[in-house]
C-alpha cells in the first residue's frame, strides 16, 4: 500500500511541474490580458470554449476514457485508432449540422461563434486528439510527456493571446490563442508517440471492431454522462451570455479560469495519477483502492483550505486589484463559488472509481442529476428575473450539496466492495 501511495504522489509531482508551470504562466498572463481585452471579448472565448467542451463528447464517443483499461498495448492501440477516426469524422459531421441549423433557424443563433465555424471544427478535432493523447500517456505512465505538452500548450497559447491583444484582434484573437495552444500540445504528443515506435501493424479492422464492441459501455453510458457533466459546468456561461450578455459571461469566464488554477493544478494531476494507479490495481483490489482513495481525499481537502479562504473572503478585492476595477464582478462570482470548488476539487479523482468498477450506469445517473439541477437553477433565475450574482450563488450552493452526496456515496460503495 505504501508503494501505491508513493507512486501516486511521485507521479503527481512530475505532472505538477509541467501543469503547474502552465497554470502559473496562464495566471501571470491574465492581468495583462484583462487590460488588452474587455469583458465582452472574454465572453466570446468563454462561449466558444463552452461549445467545444459540450460538443467534444459526441465526437469521441468517450472511447478515449477506456484507453488505460486494456491489458495489452495492441488492444489499446486499436482502441486509440478507433477513437482518432471517430474524432475526425464526427467533428466534421457535427459542425456541418450546426452550420445548417444556424442557416435554417437563424433566429436561434449561436451567439458570436457563428463567425468561427472553421475554428470550432479545428478546435473539436484538436481537443479530442489531446484527450486521446493524455489517456495514452496515463496508460503508459508518461507523466513527463503530459507535463511537457501541457506547459508548451500554455506558452504558445498565452503568447498568441497576448500578441492578438496588442494587434487588437478582439475575441477572435483569444480563440486563435486557444486553438494554437491545442495544436502545439497535440503536435508534442504526436512526436513523443512516434519516438516510442508503437506496434502500428497490430491495428486492423477486425481488432478495431473487437474493441468497439468490448468497450461499448463508454458510448452508451460515458458519452451521455460526459455530456451531462459538461452541460452542468458550461450552462452558467451560456446562460449568462443569453440573459445578461457577453460581458457577464466574460466576467464569469475570468472567475472560473482564475479559480481553476489552484484547483486544476493538483486536482487534474491527482486525478490522472490516481486513475493510472487504480486501473493497474483493478476491481479485485477494492480494499487497497479504498485505503488509497481515503488517503488522497484527505490530503486534497487539506490542500484546498487556503485557496478556499482566500476566495471566500478576498475574491472581489483581489480581482479588482489584480485585473482592474472593471473585473470586480468576477471576484464576486469567485467568492460565491468557493465552497463548491473545494468539494469539486476533492471529489473529481473519485469519478475514476466508477470506471474501474464498471459503474457506468451510476456515473450516468450522477451526471444527469447534476445537469438537471444546474439547468433548473438557471431556468428559475430566468423565470424570476434573478440577478447574475444571486444566480451564481444558487448554482454554487446546489452543486456543493451534489458533490457532498457523491463523495459520501462513493466511499460507501468502496467500503462495501472492500469487504
Amino acid at each position: 500500500m505504501g508503494s501505491d501511495k508513493g507512486r501516486v504522489f511521485k507521479n503527481m509531482a512530475v505532472l505538477a511541474m509541467g501543469v503547474g508551470g502552465a497554470k502559473l504562466l496562464a495566471f501571470l498572463a491574465t492581468p495583462l490580458l484583462t487590460r488588452l481585452f474587455d469583458p465582452a471579448e472574454f465572453g466570446v472565448l468563454s462561449v466558444f470554449t463552452a461549445y467545444v467542451l459540450i460538443i467534444s463528447p459526441f465526437c469521441s464517443l468517450r472511447y478515449a476514457a477506456a484507453l488505460p483499461l486494456p491489458k495489452s498495448d495492441a488492444a489499446a492501440l486499436n482502441l486509440a485508432a478507433l477513437t482518432a477516426l471517430l474524432i475526425m469524422l464526427l467533428s466534421t459531421i457535427v459542425v456541418v449540422v450546426l452550420i445548417l441549423f444556424d442557416w435554417i433557424v437563424p433566429e436561434i443563433g449561436f451567439h458570436s461563434i457563428s463567425e468561427y465555424w472553421i475554428g470550432l471544427w479545428i478546435a473539436l478535432i484538436l481537443y479530442g486528439l489531446f484527450e486521446l493523447a493524455v489517456a495514452w500517456g496515463i496508460r503508459k505512465r508518461l507523466f513527463g510527456g503530459i507535463s511537457k505538452a501541457t506547459f508548451l500548450q500554455a506558452v504558445f497559447g498565452e503568447g498568441a493571446k497576448l500578441a492578438s491583444g496588442l494587434f487588437k484582434l478582439g475575441g477572435g484573437g483569444l480563440i486563435l490563442g486557444y486553438v494554437l495552444g491545442l495544436l502545439v500540445a497535440v503536435s508534442t504528443f504526436a512526436y513523443m508517440l512516434w519516438k516510442t515506435s508503437p506496434q502500428w501493424r497490430s491495428i486492423s479492422r477486425a481488432r478495431v471492431a473487437l474493441v468497439w464492441k468490448k468497450y461499448k459501455e463508454f458510448p452508451l453510458y460515458r458519452m451521455p454522462s460526459q455530456i451531462f457533466l459538461v452541460v452542468a459546468s458550461q450552462t452558467p456561461i451560456l446562460a449568462l451570455a443569453s440573459l445578461s450578455g457577453s460581458a457577464a459571461a466574460g466576467q464569469l469566464g475570468l472567475a472560473m479560469t482564475v479559480i481553476a488554477v489552484p484547483m486544476t493544478l493538483l486536482g487534474q494531476t491527482t486525478s490522472q495519477a490516481y486513475y493510472s494507479e487504480i486501473a493497474k490495481l483493478g476491481a479485485s483490489k477494492a480494499s487497497t483502492i479504498y485505503d488509497l482513495t481515503k488517503y488522497v481525499t484527505l490530503r486534497l481537502f487539506a490542500v484546498s483550505l487556503l485557496p478556499f479562504l482566500i476566495l471566500l473572503f478576498g475574491g472581489e478585492w483581489g480581482f479588482s486589484k489584480l485585473f482592474g476595477s472593471h473585473w470586480s464582478q468576477a471576484g464576486k462570482f469567485a467568492s460565491s463559488l468557493s465552497v463548491y470548488l473545494v468539494l469539486q476539487f476533492v471529489a473529481a479523482p473519485l469519478v475514476n472509481v466508477l470506471n474501474v468498477f464498471g459503474q457506468h450506469g451510476k456515473f450516468l445517473r450522477i451526471n444527469l442529476v447534476r445537469a438537471v439541477l444546474v439547468v433548473g437553477v438557471f431556468l428559475v433565475a430566468w423565470r424570476l428575473d434573478i440577478s447574475a450574482e444571486k444566480s451564481i450563488l444558487a448554482y454554487g450552493t446546489v452543486l456543493s450539496a451534489h458533490y457532498l452526496v457523491f463523495l459520501v456515496s462513493t466511499f460507501l460503495f468502496l467500503r462495501r466492495a472492500a469487504r
